[in-house]
């Protein structure tokens, strides 16, 4: 047992540096037997390296129709993550099907770099969300803005959405995509890609935003303004406004604030320290 698992360890290092320097791999399986832990890793370490993948399962001179029926169900039981992958029916002692192995790799390595045009992508991304849309997640529902294809060998879809997508639902849309646009013989990698929401993209301005001459700067205390650094002479920015109105002043350094018009004394629309200039004023900022 123990060698066992050893010879196992090292044939699975092998398989990886091979992985490496392919593009499609054949996975050759013993029909006649029941699956194998190792039959198992070695097509889970051919999907997560990205590569195409074709199934062939040898020595099928030697499966009978009872055999054939317990395959079948142990094929969709354990290789439910591989069912896209081209499986081809061989016997290496009499030379079954062996033509049929390169179609086969032929029709993964297309399937590998197969590439959808963006539009097409999202005009059938769009009719698949309209019928079947993305579940409520924390009470609010995520919406897919839309979908690019972002790489081949293997294709690589990313999803920009509103919200977290569901692993569940990233694998409906993943056979969803095989359905349409085949794939066959190939990983399909599905990434989603969360936008966060742009301040105002609404277009209303929120709460408390200032805009125009409120942009300047924020409101400033009378008090905080004559306590500040006294090397800045300053003097109103603009036409001087009522009491109740915000003030705009400027220093001769060029530093612009605006005064809370609501905090100056009453009947008083100027600090003592900001006397008028002569001459026009400029207008206030917009």
């Amino acid at each position: 047992f123990r060698e066992n698992q050893g010879a196992d360890y090292y044939a699975a290092l092998r398989t990886a540096g091979a992985l490496d320097l392919a593009e499609v791999a054949v996975v050759l399986v013993d029909a006649s037997e029941p699956l194998t832990e190792q039959d198992l890793r070695i097509i889970s370490m051919v999907i997560e390296a990205g590569r195409a993948l074709v199934i062939a399962y040898n020595k099928w001179d030697l499966v009978d129709g009872e055999r054939q029926h317990y395959l079948e169900r142990e094929i969709d039981r354990q290789l439910h993550t591989a069912r896209w992958a081209p499986r081809v029916n061989i016997s290496a002692a009499t030379g079954r099907h062996m033509d049929r192995l390169v179609p086969a790799l032929e029709t993964a390595l297309a399937g590998w770099e197969t590439r959808v045009p963006t539009g097409r992508l999202n005009a059938w991304l769009t009719g698949l969300v309209a019928a079947t849309p993305p579940p409520v997640r924390g009470g609010r529902q995520p919406k897919i803005l839309f979908a690019t294809q972002a790489g081949v060998r293997p294709p690589h879809f990313v999803l920009f959405t509103s919200g977290f997508l569901e692993a569940g639902y990233r694998r409906f849309v993943e056979r969803r995509l095989r359905e349409e646009f085949g794939f066959d013989g190939s990983p399909v990698q599905v990434s989603v890609r969360v936008r966060a929401k742009r301040e105002g993209h609404s277009g209303r301005r929120p709460p408390g935003r200032p805009v125009g001459a409120e942009a300047v700067n924020p409101p400033v205390r009378l008090m905080d303004l004559l306590e500040s650094d006294r090397r800045h002479v300053w003097h109103p920015y603009g036409p001087m406004p009522g009491r109740t109105e915000p003030l705009v002043v400027e220093s001769a350094a060029g530093v612009r604030l605006r005064l809370a018009g609501s905090l100056l004394p009453p009947g008083v629309t100027t600090p003592p320290n900001l006397p008028r200039t002569g001459g026009s004023t400029p207008p206030c900022p917009p």
